[in-house]
This record gives C-alpha cells, sequence and structure tokens, in this order.
C-alpha cells in the first residue's frame, strides 16, 4: 500500500518506534502496544537518568565537598580529634559512579527493548499479512464503488448543465472535463502545471486514480 514517509527516519531507522511516528494504539495489536509503552518508559529514564550524570559533573561540586572536607577537618583539628577522613569527596566519587551505572544501565535496556520491538514488528507483520491482503481487497471495493457514486453525481450535474446551455445555443458538452492545473493550482507554477497544458482529464479518472492507487504497492 502507497504512504508518503513524513520525515526520515535515524540512521538506525528505529525513530519510527518513537511517539508521534507511529500509528494509534487502536490501530496496533496490543503485544505491541504494551512493548512501545515499555520503551517509551526507559526512553524517559534514560534521558533522566544522562541529565543526573551530567549535573554530577560540574566542578563546583568537586569544590563544595573539598570545601566541606576541609571545614569538617578544621573543627576536629580544633576539637584535638583525629583528622577524619574525607566523607563529601568519597561521597560525590560515590554519586558519580551510580549515576554513570545507571545511565549505562537505562540505556542497554532501552536498546534491548527497541530492538524487540523490531523482531515483534516482523512476527507480527507475517501473522496479518493475510489479514491485511483481505482488508485491503474489501477496501478497494468499498472505496471503488464510492468514487464512482461522487463521479456518477457529478457527472449528472455537469450533463445538466450542458444541457441547459444547449438550449441556450451553446455546444452540447456533458462530459466532467478539467485540466491539471485547475485540480492542484499549485502545480501552476511548477513544470507538472504545464505537463499538456491544453489536455483535459475526465473528473470520474481523476477521482477513481486518485482513490484507488493509494491501495497499490508502491
Amino acid at each position: 500500500m502507497r504512504y508518503l514517509p513524513n520525515q526520515g527516519q535515524s540512521q538506525d531507522g528505529y525513530a519510527r518506534f518513537n511517539a508521534g511516528s507511529r500509528p494509534p494504539d487502536d490501530q496496533l495489536p496490543k503485544s505491541m502496544v504494551d512493548l512501545l509503552l515499555e520503551r517509551d518508559r526507559l526512553a524517559g529514564a534514560s534521558s533522566a537518568a544522562v541529565v543526573v550524570a551530567r549535573d554530577l559533573e560540574a566542578a563546583a561540586l568537586d569544590l563544595a565537598a573539598k570545601t566541606e572536607d576541609d571545614a569538617t577537618a578544621a573543627v576536629a583539628a580544633r576539637a584535638g580529634k583525629p583528622i577524619p577522613k574525607p566523607v563529601a569527596a568519597a561521597k560525590l566519587t560515590e554519586d558519580r559512579a551510580e549515576a554513570a551505572r545507571n545511565v549505562t544501565a537505562q540505556a542497554a535496556a532501552f536498546q534491548a527493548t527497541t530492538l524487540d520491538c523490531a523482531a515483534l514488528g516482523n512476527d507480527l507483520k507475517d501473522q496479518l499479512d493475510n489479514n491485511v491482503a483481505q482488508a485491503k481487497v474489501k477496501a478497494h471495493a468499498q472505496i471503488e464503488a464510492l468514487a464512482d457514486k461522487l463521479a456518477s453525481a457529478i457527472e449528472a450535474a455537469i450533463s445538466a448543465g450542458a444541457a441547459h446551455a444547449w438550449l441556450s445555443g451553446g455546444l452540447y458538452e456533458p462530459r466532467a472535463l478539467v485540466q491539471i492545473r485547475e485540480v492542484l493550482p499549485a502545480t501552476r507554477t511548477q513544470d507538472i502545471g504545464y505537463y499538456l497544458p491544453g489536455a483535459s482529464f475526465t473528473v470520474r479518472e481523476i477521482i477513481t486514480n486518485a482513490a484507488l492507487t493509494t491501495l497499490e504497492e508502491s
């Protein structure tokens, strides 16, 4: 079935799983929806983990930790107590290591879920191919009938107008004809607008082809 892609996918081809780049949930099997929602959650968790890790990289935190440890050491020295080991600096180092592990874990989980989405998509497509083919045949027949009904209504209106024009001495032309530049005004300034500028096409042909070619394989 033909379609016009919106925006280019990422180089790894997985951007199609992102919210806003995929079909609505009610058009997808529940198993895929559940997996996509899990991927969405992991995407958010992964982004949040990166933000936390980045915030902990600030040099000001090192200075603050050193200042805190130095102050604690000075208090101990004045009290005649043993100088304690740096606590704030050690805690900062530990927090940074934990944040880095979290970034790695969240990224790995997100990547694994993305691969699962791709694998499930392939499996579901194979399972649903027959159903989709049958639905396509049914849709083709329904759309063809609707296109015929619309075209017939337009042709009847044009024919009636042609008969009225003939009564007053005009040329009898009952066919519903249009030029491509009339159907698509935007093409008037493009090369396509000058393709066979004098040629006309029947409204039935335009309606039917526009409706049914979208169901053809690209």
